[in-house]
């Protein structure tokens, strides 16, 4: 067995605020996309696994994605300023702008 939890796209369409939220929060994590979850499943048996199972566990992770959205908000200033001052560096810019987004 083998549980990965991680993020997958659950439509095939977004509106284009979805879309344009949705890349810039990729591209804040250096991520050029996410599977769909039939692309994910497609996978998965490419690899040599019989069946998946889905479980949407939104719900389990959404107060730990609002604490970390919350901390970001808070740190997003300071982190700029450390950013243009060169006393962080891009990717670590990145990671705190993922959080925001």
């Amino acid at each position: 067995r083998l549980l990965i939890a991680d993020a997958y796209c659950t439509r095939a369409v977004y509106t284009v605020a979805e879309r344009a939220a949705l890349d810039k929060w990729l591209r804040s994590w250096a991520v050029p996309g996410i599977p769909s979850v039939e692309q994910a499943s497609a996978a998965f048996r490419r690899a040599g696994f019989i069946q998946t199972r889905w479980a949407d566990i939104t719900r389990y992770v959404l107060p730990s994605a609002r604490l970390l959205h919350a901390q970001a908000i808070a740190a997003l200033p300071l982190g700029r300023v450390l950013h243009a001052l060169g006393l962080r560096t891009e990717w670590q810019h990145r990671n705190l702008a993922g959080a925001y987004y």
